[in-house]
Protein backbone atom coordinates (compact mmCIF):
# COMPACT_ATOMS: atom_id res chain seq x y z
CA UNK A 1 0.00 0.00 0.00
CA UNK A 2 2.72 2.48 0.93
CA UNK A 3 4.71 1.51 -2.21
CA UNK A 4 1.49 2.54 -4.71
CA UNK A 5 1.49 6.22 -2.78
CA UNK A 6 5.15 5.94 -3.18
CA UNK A 7 4.73 5.57 -6.97
CA UNK A 8 1.88 8.30 -7.25
CA UNK A 9 4.51 10.68 -5.47
CA UNK A 10 7.74 9.52 -8.26
CA UNK A 11 5.37 10.27 -10.87
CA UNK A 12 4.56 14.07 -9.48
CA UNK A 13 8.17 14.70 -8.93
CA UNK A 14 8.95 13.45 -12.65
CA UNK A 15 5.79 15.75 -13.84
CA UNK A 16 7.41 18.91 -12.00
CA UNK A 17 11.16 17.98 -13.48
CA UNK A 18 9.36 18.39 -17.05
CA UNK A 19 7.34 21.28 -16.66
CA UNK A 20 9.78 23.12 -14.06
CA UNK A 21 12.13 24.92 -16.70
CA UNK A 22 8.99 26.67 -17.85
CA UNK A 23 7.98 27.89 -15.01
CA UNK A 24 9.10 30.95 -13.25
CA UNK A 25 10.77 30.49 -9.80
CA UNK A 26 7.79 31.67 -7.83
CA UNK A 27 5.83 29.31 -9.72
CA UNK A 28 8.10 26.36 -8.94
CA UNK A 29 7.71 27.07 -5.04
CA UNK A 30 4.09 27.00 -5.14
CA UNK A 31 3.94 23.88 -6.77
CA UNK A 32 6.57 21.86 -4.94
CA UNK A 33 4.39 23.48 -1.56
CA UNK A 34 1.47 21.60 -3.35
CA UNK A 35 3.30 18.31 -3.98
CA UNK A 36 4.11 18.57 -0.46
CA UNK A 37 1.38 19.12 0.33
CA UNK A 38 -0.34 16.15 -1.26
CA UNK A 39 2.33 13.68 -0.31
CA UNK A 40 2.02 13.78 3.08
CA UNK A 41 -1.98 13.92 2.67
CA UNK A 42 -1.33 10.20 0.87
CA UNK A 43 0.86 9.31 3.27
CA UNK A 44 -1.76 9.73 6.14
CA UNK A 45 -4.80 8.56 3.63
CA UNK A 46 -2.52 5.22 3.13
CA UNK A 47 -1.50 4.63 7.33
CA UNK A 48 -5.44 5.22 7.95
CA UNK A 49 -6.00 2.48 5.36
CA UNK A 50 -3.57 0.11 6.46
CA UNK A 51 -4.63 0.60 10.30
CA UNK A 52 -8.14 -0.20 9.04
CA UNK A 53 -6.86 -3.38 7.00
CA UNK A 54 -4.95 -4.23 10.45
CA UNK A 55 -8.49 -4.07 12.78
CA UNK A 56 -10.20 -6.04 10.01
CA UNK A 57 -7.55 -8.61 10.64
CA UNK A 58 -7.40 -8.73 13.81
CA UNK A 59 -11.13 -8.87 14.52
CA UNK A 60 -11.34 -11.20 12.13
CA UNK A 61 -9.11 -13.47 14.35
CA UNK A 62 -10.69 -12.79 17.55
CA UNK A 63 -14.01 -13.89 16.16
CA UNK A 64 -12.45 -16.83 14.76
CA UNK A 65 -10.51 -17.76 18.10
CA UNK A 66 -14.00 -17.39 19.92
CA UNK A 67 -15.84 -19.46 17.07
CA UNK A 68 -13.16 -22.13 18.40
CA UNK A 69 -13.34 -21.74 22.15
CA UNK A 70 -17.44 -22.01 21.58
CA UNK A 71 -17.51 -25.11 19.90
CA UNK A 72 -15.05 -26.26 22.23
CA UNK A 73 -17.10 -25.20 25.70
CA UNK A 74 -19.99 -27.16 23.81
CA UNK A 75 -18.17 -30.40 23.31
CA UNK A 76 -17.30 -29.93 27.41
CA UNK A 77 -21.27 -28.63 28.19
CA UNK A 78 -22.14 -32.15 26.37
CA UNK A 79 -19.47 -34.60 28.91
CA UNK A 80 -20.74 -32.72 32.03
CA UNK A 81 -24.69 -33.00 30.88
CA UNK A 82 -23.48 -36.96 30.28
CA UNK A 83 -21.53 -36.82 33.65
CA UNK A 84 -23.81 -35.34 36.23
CA UNK A 85 -26.74 -36.98 34.43
CA UNK A 86 -25.50 -39.90 36.15
CA UNK A 87 -24.43 -37.62 39.78
CA UNK A 88 -28.33 -37.36 39.37
CA UNK A 89 -29.46 -40.86 38.86
CA UNK A 90 -26.94 -41.88 41.70
CA UNK A 91 -28.45 -39.28 44.54
CA UNK A 92 -31.81 -40.75 43.17
CA UNK A 93 -31.11 -43.85 43.84
CA UNK A 94 -29.40 -42.89 47.06
CA UNK A 95 -32.47 -41.40 48.23
CA UNK A 96 -34.60 -43.90 47.29
CA UNK A 97 -31.93 -46.36 49.23
CA UNK A 98 -32.56 -44.06 52.54
CA UNK A 99 -36.35 -43.81 51.97
CA UNK A 100 -36.71 -47.68 51.72
CA UNK A 101 -34.77 -48.48 55.28
CA UNK A 102 -36.71 -45.78 56.74
CA UNK A 103 -40.18 -47.51 55.70
CA UNK A 104 -38.60 -50.89 56.43
CA UNK A 105 -37.68 -49.93 60.13
CA UNK A 106 -40.98 -48.26 60.69
CA UNK A 107 -43.11 -51.09 59.26
CA UNK A 108 -44.28 -48.98 55.99
CA UNK A 109 -44.38 -50.41 52.70
CA UNK A 110 -40.92 -50.45 51.09
CA UNK A 111 -41.46 -48.26 47.22
CA UNK A 112 -38.33 -49.86 45.44
CA UNK A 113 -38.07 -53.78 44.78
CA UNK A 114 -34.48 -55.18 43.68
CA UNK A 115 -34.71 -58.05 40.70
CA UNK A 116 -31.11 -57.95 40.87
CA UNK A 117 -27.82 -56.28 42.11
CA UNK A 118 -28.29 -53.27 43.79
CA UNK A 119 -27.83 -50.12 40.95
CA UNK A 120 -24.94 -48.97 42.94
CA UNK A 121 -23.50 -51.49 44.81
CA UNK A 122 -22.19 -49.25 47.86
CA UNK A 123 -25.30 -48.03 49.07
CA UNK A 124 -25.65 -45.95 51.62
CA UNK A 125 -22.34 -45.44 51.76
CA UNK A 126 -21.26 -44.02 48.21
CA UNK A 127 -19.43 -40.55 47.95
CA UNK A 128 -19.87 -38.47 44.43
CA UNK A 129 -17.00 -37.29 42.57
CA UNK A 130 -17.70 -33.34 40.92
CA UNK A 131 -15.32 -32.55 38.45
CA UNK A 132 -16.84 -30.51 35.40
CA UNK A 133 -15.26 -30.45 32.33
CA UNK A 134 -15.99 -27.22 30.80
CA UNK A 135 -15.04 -25.36 34.19
CA UNK A 136 -11.60 -27.20 33.97
CA UNK A 137 -10.52 -27.24 30.54
CA UNK A 138 -11.99 -23.57 29.83
CA UNK A 139 -10.42 -21.37 32.98
CA UNK A 140 -10.11 -18.53 31.31
CA UNK A 141 -13.55 -18.78 28.69
CA UNK A 142 -15.06 -16.11 29.89
CA UNK A 143 -11.91 -13.59 29.70
CA UNK A 144 -11.66 -14.42 26.31
CA UNK A 145 -15.56 -14.62 25.12
CA UNK A 146 -16.43 -11.20 23.02
CA UNK A 147 -19.61 -11.81 22.91
CA UNK A 148 -21.44 -9.69 26.21
CA UNK A 149 -24.55 -12.52 26.59
CA UNK A 150 -22.29 -15.11 26.26
CA UNK A 151 -20.33 -14.33 28.89
CA UNK A 152 -23.85 -13.38 31.24
CA UNK A 153 -24.60 -16.85 30.40
CA UNK A 154 -21.79 -18.74 31.45
CA UNK A 155 -21.11 -16.19 34.52
CA UNK A 156 -24.09 -17.75 35.41
CA UNK A 157 -23.37 -21.15 35.31
CA UNK A 158 -19.85 -20.99 36.71
CA UNK A 159 -22.33 -19.97 39.78
CA UNK A 160 -24.58 -22.60 39.40
CA UNK A 161 -21.81 -25.26 39.46
CA UNK A 162 -19.75 -23.94 42.50
CA UNK A 163 -23.16 -24.44 44.07
CA UNK A 164 -23.30 -27.97 42.94
CA UNK A 165 -20.11 -28.55 43.94
CA UNK A 166 -20.16 -27.09 47.47
CA UNK A 167 -23.35 -29.31 48.17
CA UNK A 168 -21.26 -32.70 46.83
CA UNK A 169 -18.62 -31.71 49.18
CA UNK A 170 -20.75 -31.41 51.84
CA UNK A 171 -22.61 -34.57 51.15
CA UNK A 172 -19.43 -36.29 50.56
CA UNK A 173 -18.05 -34.91 54.36
CA UNK A 174 -21.09 -36.23 55.52
CA UNK A 175 -21.02 -39.64 54.40
CA UNK A 176 -17.47 -39.52 55.69
CA UNK A 177 -18.29 -38.30 58.87
CA UNK A 178 -21.63 -40.27 59.45
CA UNK A 179 -22.40 -43.31 57.46
CA UNK A 180 -18.58 -44.50 57.23
CA UNK A 181 -18.77 -45.43 61.10
CA UNK A 182 -21.83 -46.89 60.65
CA UNK A 183 -20.17 -49.45 58.39
CA UNK A 184 -17.56 -50.00 60.53
CA UNK A 185 -19.87 -50.13 63.65
CA UNK A 186 -22.32 -52.89 61.28
CA UNK A 187 -19.29 -54.87 59.48
CA UNK A 188 -20.27 -58.26 60.40
CA UNK A 189 -23.89 -58.21 59.25
CA UNK A 190 -23.17 -55.87 56.17
CA UNK A 191 -23.74 -58.16 53.10
CA UNK A 192 -21.90 -58.41 49.95
CA UNK A 193 -23.29 -55.38 48.46
CA UNK A 194 -22.79 -56.17 44.79
CA UNK A 195 -25.18 -59.50 45.75
CA UNK A 196 -27.99 -57.51 47.60
CA UNK A 197 -31.25 -58.16 46.17
CA UNK A 198 -33.34 -56.92 49.06
CA UNK A 199 -33.35 -54.04 51.17
CA UNK A 200 -34.23 -56.45 53.85
CA UNK A 201 -30.97 -57.35 53.69
CA UNK A 202 -30.26 -53.81 55.79
CA UNK A 203 -32.79 -55.27 58.51
CA UNK A 204 -29.90 -54.32 61.26
CA UNK A 205 -29.85 -51.19 60.62
CA UNK A 206 -33.67 -51.08 62.18
CA UNK A 207 -33.89 -51.02 65.99
CA UNK A 208 -31.55 -48.10 66.58
CA UNK A 209 -32.76 -44.82 66.69
CA UNK A 210 -29.27 -42.92 66.43
CA UNK A 211 -28.22 -44.54 63.22
CA UNK A 212 -32.14 -44.19 62.18
CA UNK A 213 -31.53 -40.58 62.26
CA UNK A 214 -28.34 -40.86 60.63
CA UNK A 215 -30.06 -42.16 57.52
CA UNK A 216 -33.09 -39.63 58.05
CA UNK A 217 -29.91 -36.69 58.10
CA UNK A 218 -28.26 -38.13 54.90
CA UNK A 219 -31.97 -38.39 53.21
CA UNK A 220 -32.43 -34.71 53.38
CA UNK A 221 -28.97 -33.97 52.48
CA UNK A 222 -29.15 -35.57 50.05
CA UNK A 223 -32.71 -34.42 48.49
CA UNK A 224 -30.45 -30.68 48.81
CA UNK A 225 -27.39 -31.94 46.54
CA UNK A 226 -29.88 -32.83 44.44
CA UNK A 227 -31.61 -29.91 43.75
CA UNK A 228 -28.35 -28.06 43.25
CA UNK A 229 -27.19 -30.81 40.81
CA UNK A 230 -30.55 -30.38 39.18
CA UNK A 231 -29.95 -26.37 38.97
CA UNK A 232 -26.51 -26.83 37.34
CA UNK A 233 -28.18 -29.04 34.60
CA UNK A 234 -30.65 -26.67 33.73
CA UNK A 235 -28.11 -23.77 33.42
CA UNK A 236 -25.79 -26.05 31.42
CA UNK A 237 -28.49 -26.62 29.12
CA UNK A 238 -29.41 -22.95 28.53
CA UNK A 239 -25.57 -22.31 28.14
CA UNK A 240 -25.74 -25.41 25.55
CA UNK A 241 -29.19 -23.57 23.98
CA UNK A 242 -26.92 -20.19 23.68
CA UNK A 243 -23.96 -21.68 22.87
CA UNK A 244 -25.66 -23.37 19.63
CA UNK A 245 -27.55 -20.04 19.18
CA UNK A 246 -24.75 -18.30 18.74
CA UNK A 247 -22.60 -20.48 16.00
CA UNK A 248 -25.86 -20.46 13.89
CA UNK A 249 -25.86 -16.88 13.85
Amino acid sequence: MIKFFRRIRESLIMQNKLTSAKTSAGGKTSKYFKYAVGEIILVVIGILIALQINNWNEARKAKNNEIALVNQLLVDAKKDSIFFEDRLFKLNNQIQFYDDILNMCNNRPIISKFDGPIDIPYQPFIRLAKQSSLIKNNPEAYNSLINKDLKLVLQNHIAEYEFAKSALEFFNTQIEEYITPIRVKYYPSIPNLYDVKSVEEFSFICGNNETLGVIQLMKQNAKGCLRNVNRFMNSNQELSNALRQYLNT
